[in-house]
């Protein structure tokens, strides 16, 4: 076995947490890889999620003081528009596409830009701009990168302009107009 492979369903390589939003595979070994075994992985345990997302986090817990992640999410899902003050955000696509979306302080649409492994591969958002990352494809694949820790709710500012998520078909319909903006 090589020293940088992870095996997802492996609890002497990841520690699970399935108590938040998404799944989280937290790595308990460096180095790690990165590789499309790892990614077949993380397809199959979307699979077994019951329709949350699901992250592999390259770093070993919450606490971390750099997160370096691989997400995936799904697009039938509501993703709110937010701020994270003092921590900026890297994206990097692997598969699929998705939109990311600037918001000014109003919530008037600043930048849209679609994000896909061919084109505009990498995005890079500052500290405390609202943003949103939507999935376009029915599953969006990327590697994330900011400083941590994370810290739960108290993490992310959401604004009032932007539904809360609580309406499901309100939310749909604000991301369906969000994505016009492509």
């Amino acid at each position: 076995m090589s020293l940088s492979l992870i095996q997802l369903e492996d609890s002497e390589t990841v520690t699970k947490f399935e108590g938040g939003r998404s799944v989280a595979y937290f790595c308990k070994q460096k180095p790690v890889r990165v590789d499309n075994h790892l990614i077949s992985q993380l397809k199959q345990a979307a699979e077994r999620a019951s329709g949350k997302n699901v992250r592999v986090c390259l770093h070993d817990g919450p606490e971390a003081v750099f997160h370096d992640m691989v997400i995936l999410e799904r697009n039938d899902q509501y993703y709110r528009a937010h701020r994270r003050p003092n921590k900026e955000v890297t994206y990097h696509m692997i598969e699929g596409s998705m939109a990311a979306l600037i918001f000014d302080e109003e919530g008037h649409i600043e930048e849209a830009c679609l994000l896909t492994r061919e084109k505009n591969f990498i995005y890079t958002v500052n500290a405390d701009r609202y943003r949103v990352m939507v999935p376009v494809s029915d599953i969006v694949i990327f590697h994330e990168i900011s400083p941590g820790p994370f810290v739960g709710e108290g993490d992310s500012v959401f604004p009032t302009w932007a539904p809360d998520g609580s309406d499901q078909q309100q939310a749909m319909a604000y991301t369906a107009k969000l994505l016009e903006a492509l």
